[in-house]
């Protein structure tokens, strides 16, 4: 029956007439005056697990249940297995059923459930004869009487208990556990219940002289030394020997480590906390017996566990780790006051001091370190030995010793990094680059190293005089920046925001290179998307005047040409796309300085133009990005493979070491120690940070509802997706959703995109916001990814009869457009796709920003913002977010949100959120290679 509430239990011990020993049931409890009349069994405890196992244990011990344990299979009848069972098997049933007796005793008494034992059939439970379980083990002592006639001997229980003097009885022997009146007590493991027996009728057990030996040598001697002995008319010697003491450490069940204190006299052990003060032994002498004591110096022990814990500090339980430093911080001191100390682990621990060296050379661009640890022992082993246990978090390295040493948790800190990024060229030596030189920092050493390959900080770091621009004091803490590194010889990454004056900066610092370097300067190389390759010609024209700059594009004749003046020009400037076409020859020369413009558009290192990119020859390299990791950490890695080599060693054992643990656990230890690796070559300020006097821009997300037909086609598409993917292989899945994206994202914006004629809601809020706009004294910048849906709002517009410009991929005369929408005032709206005005204008005259769809990559939003939001605007800049409800275009915000949070926490100073971005540029698609 189900326990209900209120309902009272109870557990009743009952002599078995199977077995030896006791049985139990676990039935209902009804009051009757002061006693209980027994119910029902108890059969289901509901969500309660002590109940349950109670259950549990007391149908196991069921004549039933003990039968088809250890009876069926030989005995064909529960009766004949009873009555025919040898003592093998009896003792094997005792053992079992006394195990599940003990554990129903000690788990009824912890949840305050009665025991009783059970009455006859029509008798009540009287309440005052309740059984209350004594936890704490109870003390055996034995007194032995020699006599003419032979030997006494009585036994007596916890403080003189007589049994025979009381209600005693034998619930089980082992595990022992027997009642004394109303108290249920137990010995501890090492003695059985049926000592009592003899003892539950009689006080004195006579043994006969002729069997005395006998017996003695039967019984005494197996519990002489686990039980209190006394005894008149033996030979007893009493003995005081000198104490010895010890110190066990051994584990506990809570996985922390414990220090247990003991004695030894003449080869006797006694527990600190014992209150034993004798060990008895008892001596054959062939035709007598005689005992010996052995007795404790309470006060010299005493003594010793004062000093051990007041002066000491000894802990008792503790970690691993602090048990051990406690005991090699005073291991003089217990060596001094003769303790042993003893580890019963299955690991033996190495106590003792260490010490580490490191011997440094300095090689070029790399820094040798061979680093021992010196053991007090004479051992001395390579820290490299223990690499793969410190970029593991083990706490244990095996020595050649056999001994297992603990690492220190601050090893971990301190040589995780070197151990990750340092290149193992030997079995004892890691090398560092001059460009990880972050990693020395935390050990204290490789000071002439970094002094050699820390730039001259004496060094004229003045703007340079051919420079025709005024900078702010941002931009020229970002050009000293960027000319440390310059003379350093590393790789770097200006991130400032968009329309902070990164190539005004880059420029300051290709003037200052060639003014340095007179003669020997070698061309600077500027590696942009070609939407803004003009742009940079133009800026160099106006703040480096007198140096030559050519651009490599046009046709394949021309750029033949153009080739053969490009050493004595002083920069030159050309597309991602150009590159990659022209490596060929573009990388026979040796440049200067090559600058990565949006150097993002190589992040995948499996295209052609990070081939491109990384084959170059070149002193030094400058990357130029607000969003140098948009979308991964592999694209990190990308970057740095191309800035500084060396600095995150090879991809697999990148992608092993971070990619997988970061994904993983963006707070945990790796995710700082990239951090702050690369954290030296990246420079990141944001607008709100350096210009306080740039408008606010308010940004804000305009949720439109789909038209009824609009809807319908979306929900069409969805299910002919989930039917496509249903019905074809993982290729094939791979391909059909990529389509069906594009043709939601499509779908959402117009239905128009995909040949339908429904009309779009989100298309309807546009033109209405727009409409209020006009004849306004604002100027609105309008950005879309697709060419197609600016064509429907131009096509509206023309309807209007409104004045407009349009940039897209295909427009050739950009500058053209650009100055007709900043200089006609008559011109409102400015038409542009991401692609290709995502980077590098500046369109100030524009205070308003629609983005009619979002992408994927949140930071080419922001760059396109940027176009307004800059230097030199001087109104509030208004960002609308056009997203259509219940579609694609919500969870593109998401995924937008989680990708922020990797590049936070990777590049400590990046605030901004990095997405997707394509990995070409307008000019001619690029077939990757992976």
């Amino acid at each position: 029956m189900t326990i209900e509430n209120n309902k009272k239990t109870g557990l009743l011990l009952y002599p078995s007439t199977q077995w030896k020993g006791y049985g139990m049931e676990f039935r209902f409890l009804h009051p009757s005056g002061d006693a209980f009349r027994q119910g029902d069994f108890v059969t289901d405890g509901g969500d309660d697990a002590a109940i349950n196992r109670l259950i549990t244990l007391c149908e196991a011990v069921t004549p039933e249940s003990i039968y088809n344990m250890a009876g069926r299979n030989t005995f064909r009848t529960q009766k004949k297995f009873f009555a025919e069972a040898d003592a093998s098997i009896r003792n094997y049933v005792d053992r079992i059923v006394a195990r599940k007796v003990v554990e129903a005793v000690t788990l009824a008494a912890a949840n305050a459930i009665p025991i009783f034992f059970k009455p006859g059939p029509k008798e009540l439970l009287d309440a005052n004869r309740q059984l209350h379980y004594v936890d704490e083990p109870v003390a055996l002592h034995t007194f032995y009487r020699k006599t003419g006639e032979g030997i006494d001997y009585r036994l007596t229980v916890g403080h003189g208990i007589v049994p025979s003097s009381h209600r005693t009885a034998v619930i089980s022997n082992e595990p022992s556990l027997f009642c004394i009146d109303d108290k249920i007590m137990h010995f501890d493991s090492s003695l059985n219940g049926n000592l009592l027996l003899p003892f539950t009728k009689k006080e004195w057990i006579k043994i006969p002289q002729r069997v005395e030996m006998e017996y003695f040598r039967k019984m005494i001697f197996k519990i002489a030394s686990k039980i209190d002995i006394d005894s008149e008319g033996f030979d007893v010697r009493e003995l005081h020997p000198a104490g010895k003491p010890r110190l066990f450490m051994e584990m506990v069940v809570t996985g922390d480590y414990h220090l247990r204190l003991s004695f030894v006299y003449d080869g006797k052990n006694f527990e600190a906390g014992s209150k034993k003060e004798k060990s008895v032994t008892l001596l054959d002498g062939g035709d007598s017996v005689s005992f010996v004591c052995i007795h404790r110096n309470r006060e010299w022990e005493e003594a010793i566990a004062h000093r051990l814990t007041d002066d000491m500090h000894m802990p008792k339980n503790a970690p691993l780790q602090g048990i051990l430093d406690w005991a090699k911080h005073y291991k003089p001191a217990l060596d001094a006051m003769g303790i042993e100390f003893e580890q019963l682990t299955s690991k033996k621990y190495y106590i003792g001091d260490v010490r580490v060296e490191h011997d440094d050379t300095v090689v070029g661009d790399w820094f040798q370190l061979h680093i021992v640890v010196h053991f007090d022992d004479g051992l001395s082993v390579p820290l490299t030995s223990m690499r793969q246990a410190i970029l593991n978090g083990d706490s244990l390295y095996l020595l050649p010793n056999g001994k297992s040493f603990v690492i220190p948790d601050e090893w971990k800190a301190r040589y995780s990094p070197l151990m990750l990024f340092g290149l193992k060229k030997d079995a004892d030596t890691i090398s560092v680059h001059r460009s990880q030189q972050q990693l020395l920092m935390p050990l204290s050493i490789g000071d002439e190293a970094k002094a050699a390959w820390r730039a001259d900080d004496t060094a004229d770091d003045s703007l340079p005089t051919g420079l025709a621009a005024t900078l702010r004091p941002y931009q020229e803490v970002g050009y000293r920046w960027m000319l440390g590194h310059l003379r350093a010889g590393n790789g770097c990454c200006l991130s400032d925001d968009m329309g902070l004056g990164k190539t005004v900066q880059t420029i300051a610092v290709i003037l200052k290179y060639r003014a340095e370097a007179g003669a020997a300067a070698r061309p600077v190389l500027v590696v942009a998307p070609a939407s803004v390759v003009h742009n940079w010609r133009n800026e160099l024209h106006r703040f480096a005047p007198h140096q030559r700059v050519i651009v490599y594009t046009g046709t394949t004749v021309h750029r033949q040409l153009l080739l053969t003046y490009a050493d004595g020009a002083a920069v030159v400037v050309t597309t991602y796309a150009t590159l990659r076409n022209d490596i060929s020859m573009i990388g026979q020369k040796e440049w200067g300085i090559v600058v990565y413009d949006e150097s993002q558009v190589f992040k995948n290192s499996d295209s052609m133009t990070y081939d491109a990119v990384a084959s170059i020859r070149c002193r030094h390299r400058i990357a130029l990005s607000g969003t140098p990791m948009e979308n991964n950490l592999r694209e990190l890695w990308t970057l740095m493979s191309v800035l500084n080599p060396a600095l995150l060693g090879d991809e697999n054992d990148f992608r092993s070491n971070f990619i997988h643990p970061i994904n993983a656990n963006l707070a945990g230890k790796n995710t700082a120690v990239l951090r702050d690796l690369v954290a030296p070559y990246f420079l990141r300020r944001t607008k709100a940070a350096v210009l306080d006097s740039l408008p606010e821009c308010q940004d804000e997300t305009v949720y439109c509802d789909m038209t009824p037909a609009q809807t319908s086609l979306y929900v069409a598409e969805q299910s002919r997706m989930r039917n496509l993917l249903l019905e074809h292989d993982a290729h094939s899945n791979t391909i059909n959703a990529l389509s069906t994206i594009m043709k939601l994202r499509q779908i959402a914006c117009a239905p128009a995109l995909v040949g339908s004629e429904a009309p779009s809601g989100k298309m309807a809020e546009v033109m209405e916001r727009l409409t209020d706009l006009r004849g306004t004294s604002h100027k609105v910048l309008i950005f879309s990814e697709f060419k197609q849906l600016l064509n429907i709002v131009a096509k509206a517009m023309d309807d209007r009869g409104w004045s407009y410009a349009m940039l897209t991929g295909e427009t050739r005369d950009r500058e053209g457009v650009i100055d007709h929408f900043q200089n006609d005032a008559s011109c409102q709206f400015f038409l542009i796709t991401l692609k290709a005005g995502g980077v590098g204008l500046n369109l100030t005259e524009a205070d308003y920003v629609f983005l009619l769809d979002p992408w994927w990559n949140h930071a080419v939003e922001e760059q396109a913002i940027s176009r307004a939001h800059r230097q030199g605007q001087r109104r509030a800049v208004f960002v609308y977010k056009f997203i259509s409800v219940g579609t694609l275009e919500e969870q593109i915000l998401k995924v937008q949100d989680h990708k922020q949070s990797l590049a936070n926490a990777v590049i400590k100073c990046m605030n901004e959120s990095n997405e997707e971005a394509d990995d070409t540029d307008e000019e001619t698609p690029e077939d990757g290679k992976g």
